[in-house]
């Protein structure tokens, strides 16, 4: 998750391709849930 979230974004600002550069912030949300779930077990 924390590579897709990292990686793909940036390839899309360097390539231009928005549907990339839109997946940081939904990826962020999932880590954060991930984590939540991780603490919370």
């Amino acid at each position: 998750m924390a590579l897709a979230q990292s990686i793909l974004p940036l390839i899309g600002a360097q390539t231009g391709n928005v549907a990339w550069m839109s997946l940081a912030r939904p990826s962020a949300w999932g880590q954060f849930v991930f984590m939540v779930i991780a603490f919370g077990a």
